[in-house]
């Protein structure tokens, strides 16, 4: 306690920014020494095991002192890092990039964080990323529900027609892959929250129920076309006429 209070108290700020600040240059992919954060971080277990052995929590200094600061870090980071991102390329990219950072985190918390950390880090990140657009992630669901043929801006036309009937026995055609894909994606972000699973069930019981009952008018428009039709052709009096 007397070693922690004369020297470690004093520099710890020092050493805690520094720290998170290699992990942001990590976060952005520019070079930083993550044997360093992963030394500061096993310093601060040691030491965590040392002063708190009497403690119910045996990783109290490291959670008050690391982990803390570095979760808040990891909100501020993401929150303009997704605000930046979004006013530049689709949802449907934000989509992939969420994805990425996602695996990336969990990535770092096995390289240099304490595996205690891993919950807490992928928790703030899903607040973060996901729930703070959870809406606009819902309303793409439902757009992609909504268009029959999945196609997207990013569908790339093949170099020739030959190509196309060629690709087209092969696979399926690339906007259903990728739209049914940015679905897929969708679907698995929001899942990640406890009430999204409910949200995505929801939306698509409404859109099954939507595009029935248009189905169902539809069906019934043309068989009444129909009988209108062959109402006049048997009506007496009425003569089909041939064409000249």
């Amino acid at each position: 306690m007397l070693w922690r209070d004369r020297f470690f108290d004093k520099i710890k700020t020092q050493i805690i920014d520094a720290t998170l600040k290699l992990v942001e240059r990590d976060r952005r992919g520019d070079v930083a020494n993550t044997s360093w954060i992963k030394t500061i971080v096993s310093s601060l277990v040691t030491l965590s095991g040392i002063q708190e052995k009497d403690a119910k929590d045996e990783l109290q200094l490291y959670t008050a002192s690391f982990e803390r600061p570095y979760l808040e870090a990891t909100r501020l980071y993401y929150q303009a890092d997704s605000d930046a991102f979004l006013a530049q390329h689709t949802l449907r990219e934000y989509m992939k990039r969420v994805e990425q950072a996602l695996n990336a985190e969990v990535g770092r918390v096995h390289l240099y964080l304490h595996r205690k950390s891993e919950q807490a880090v992928v928790n703030e990140c899903e607040q973060t990323l996901i729930v703070r657009r959870k809406e606009a992630l819902v309303d793409e669901f439902i757009g992609l529900l909504e268009n029959d043929n999945f196609e997207g801006p990013r569908v790339l036309p093949l170099h020739s027609a030959a190509g196309r009937a060629s690709s087209r026995k092969r696979r399926p055609p690339r906007g259903l892959a990728c739209g049914a894909a940015d679905m897929g994606l969708a679907y698995s972000l929001l899942s990640r929250l406890r009430e999204g699973l409910v949200v995505l069930r929801e939306s698509f019981e409404k859109h099954v129920r939507t595009t029935g009952l248009a189905a169902i008018d539809s069906l019934g428009e043309t068989a009444e076309s129909v009988r209108s039709q062959a109402r006049h052709r048997h009506r007496p009096g009425s003569i089909a006429r041939r064409p000249a």
